[in-house]
């Protein structure tokens, strides 16, 4: 049978157009409508050989079981005796998205448009169609997500309460880093609270696209530490300075200048390493690497005493803050035999100490997380 909506657009099209001034006009036009209506249907049903609710309960059950071609070829069928069927253009278009015959989904979602704009379902199969595009896909942009949102804020406009347009959004949002998809989670409970919880549990989906902003900077951190280890100094300095002002999590924003820091050593730009040392202690003054770069340049100054005050800072800021790095203590025994000190060597012990220590720490959480820590490249 023809869906009530689209009968009800329809009707409110001819009294629109005829411009009805009256209740009994307006009844008489009604009854042109529906006596036009029903010629119609028996054409088409004559046409079709049965009802045509019969041809789309089979369509919709063969959807259902998942034999889209089979779906199809019946919509075609029920589509060439009535071919404004938007019941019929709607589950086309599901069983096209199922099996990616994307332009013919496309070819239903404008026809279906016309007939019937303020659907809500067929914007959300719109996003469904663009997501599975973008997911075949080498690269997933943040701009191509961002489009998608379009169907989504349509089908949202219409209905406000529409539970799938609302979870969907808040997902893409998620991927996008965008931190608004919690009040939609939050919107999605108070519509349904039960279902909220079922698709948070059972389908949310946590891993992260590539152009999510954190695995952005994540990769772009990858791509700086092995310009770093290759010598490639001013090269990760400027992939450095693309991103350390954007927006991240402070644990990042501290890796990423700790990496300025090594570059502009390894430069021997020690003036600018400094600065971008007092920046770091600012952000965190209880990361103790900052101490650490302090020490450094201080020892490769020869300015011995003043590196022994800051290795001593930076341990004591490691020790409370439960950091220990061997790093740390290895070079605190340099900085004592350069200064003739004879317990240097208790720190070298040390040393070895802290990293067994460390190392074991890690292959343990390895071990947790089913990695092979040789993998790792750890040291």
């Amino acid at each position: 049978m023809i869906s009530r909506s689209s009968i009800g657009r329809k009707i409110e099209t001819v009294l629109r157009n005829k411009k009805v001034s009256s209740e009994e006009e307006a009844n008489s036009v009604l009854r042109e409508y529906f006596t036009k209506h029903n010629v119609e249907m028996e054409r088409v049903n004559q046409k079709l050989g049965g009802g045509i609710g019969t041809f789309l309960a089979e369509a919709d059950k063969l959807i259902q079981q998942r034999k889209y071609q089979k779906a199809i070829k019946l919509c075609d069928f029920i589509l060439d005796a009535y071919s404004e069927c938007d019941e019929a253009l709607l589950m086309k278009l599901t069983a096209g998205i199922a099996i990616g015959n994307y332009e013919s989904a496309d070819a239903c979602f404008e026809k279906y448009k016309e007939i019937n704009p303020n659907n809500p379902e067929v914007y959300l199969l719109k996003w469904q169609l663009e997501l599975e595009k973008i997911l075949k896909t080498s690269t997933i942009t943040a701009e191509d997500l961002q489009r998608t949102i379009t169907f989504l804020n349509t089908a949202i406009k219409i209905d406000s309460q529409y539970f799938d347009a609302l979870i969907s959004k808040a997902q893409i949002l998620f991927w996008l880093g965008d931190d608004e998809y919690k009040k939609l989670i939050h919107k999605c409970r108070r519509v349904d609270a039960l279902r909220t919880d079922n698709f948070l549990n059972k389908h949310w989906i946590e891993d992260i696209p590539d152009c999510h902003p954190l695995a952005v900077i994540s990769n772009s951190v990858s791509k700086i530490e092995s310009l770093m280890s290759n010598g490639d100094y001013q090269q990760a300095l400027n992939e450095i300075n693309k991103i350390i002002d954007k927006d991240m999590e402070q644990g990042l924003k501290e890796v990423l200048h700790s990496l300025k820091i090594d570059g502009l050593i390894c430069l021997n730009d020690y003036q600018q390493a400094k600065e971008v040392i007092s920046d770091l202690i600012s952000l965190n003054k209880d990361y103790p690497k900052s101490y650490f770069h302090r020490a450094v340049i201080h020892f490769k100054c020869s300015d011995f005493n003043e590196a022994l005050e800051a290795i001593n800072q930076c341990i004591a800021v490691a020790e409370k803050a439960s950091m220990k790095h061997f790093e740390y203590y290895k070079l605190k025994a340099t900085i004592l035999k350069q200064l003739g000190k004879d317990n240097w060597q208790d720190f070298e012990k040390m040393a070895e100490k802290v990293k067994k220590e460390n190392n074991k720490m890690f292959e343990k959480l390895c071990k947790q997380k089913g990695i092979n820590p040789e993998k790792t490249g750890f040291d």
